[in-house]
């Protein structure tokens, strides 16, 4: 059985009981991630959730976006529990936190959803998928078939023209959108998304540390106070620009997003990000109808520290 990372799975030990208790592993192929010992309860049961153990096994790395291709990762693992040197049960999990219970991304074997399917010329485009499969893609009217070999990302690099991109069976506009942000998140099914930015501006914050030292009144270059460690904060405030209704119902995806990187388009940097606030903004248009914007904050998740 395959499921959603957030649904609880047990596993009941019941029958493997030795003196009360039973010693567990859980494993991946050949590898043993977690040893545990479950207690009888008084009522002779003896089950474990498993699903929280194994959350700490499930990532989803920002793949290869130089060439097209896929690339693999660990957001959907077959996992199996062991007694004894026995297998009990195996328990496949991926990486869904979504709490949704209308619909299973694997299923499809799509967990990417994304907002907006429109890209900038100078970005790449990815779709997580999940199951084995020969995907079409065609960039610009160039039709080639990628091999997914099970959980991962295909990637198509950055087009360099306008035109359309087809992965499966979702097409994307790409356009000269002259903005200079776009936004690279996980989403709450586990998959990876992009989101183009309407806006943004960089901030940087200081912090020092100091120490005061005695120093002599007659040498007008001696310092009694030295900076020993200094640190800049970047962080970022961005706008997603005008929403429809479905495109700012399906945000929670971005601005709650566990893993980010902010891809500056102009200077071709990727930078890890931790997204810190979100807030709504209406803005009025046609016969006073009304439409919202989304601000989004993010800080870099690397430190930038001098001594």
């Amino acid at each position: 059985m395959t499921q959603s990372i957030w649904r609880d799975y047990y596993v009941d030990l019941s029958a493997y009981l030795t003196d009360g208790a039973a010693v567990y592993e859980i494993r991946k192929g050949a590898t043993v991630l977690y040893t545990g010992r479950a207690v009888e309860r008084p009522d002779g049961s003896c089950d474990v959730r498993v699903n929280d153990v194994c959350a700490a096994f499930l990532s989803s790395a920002l793949p290869d976006v130089e060439t097209l291709g896929f690339t693999a990762d660990d957001s959907l693992v077959d996992f199996a529990l062991y007694v004894g040197g026995s297998k009990v049960e195996d328990i496949g999990l991926y990486r869904d936190w979504s709490y949704d219970r209308q619909w299973e991304p694997y299923t499809g074997g799509v967990s990417s959803a994304p907002v907006r399917r429109v890209a900038d010329t100078r970005m790449p485009i990815l779709q997580s998928r999940l199951k084995t499969a020969t995907v079409s893609v065609d960039v610009r009217g160039t039709t080639s078939s990628v091999s997914v070999t099970g959980p991962g990302v295909i990637a198509v690099p950055a087009t360099g023209a306008e035109g359309t991109v087809t992965i499966g069976s979702d097409v994307w506009a790409v356009k000269d959108t002259c903005r200079r942000y776009a936004l690279y998140y996980v989403n709450a099914y586990g998959g990876w998304d992009q989101f183009v930015l309407e806006a943004g501006a960089e901030t940087q914050e200081y912090a020092r540390d100091t120490v005061e030292h005695d120093y002599d009144n007659n040498d007008g270059l001696a310092p009694g106070t030295v900076v020993y460690r200094s640190e800049t904060t970047r962080s970022w405030t961005l706008r997603t620009g005008i929403l429809t209704d479905e495109e700012a119902a399906q945000m929670y995806h971005l601005g709650n997003s566990v893993q980010a990187y902010l891809y500056d388009m102009e200077q071709d940097e990727w930078h890890p990000v931790v997204m810190t606030q979100a807030s709504w903004s209406p803005r009025r248009y046609r016969m006073g109808k009304q439409r919202v914007e989304l601000t989004l904050g993010c800080r870099l998740a690397q430190e930038e520290v001098r001594r």
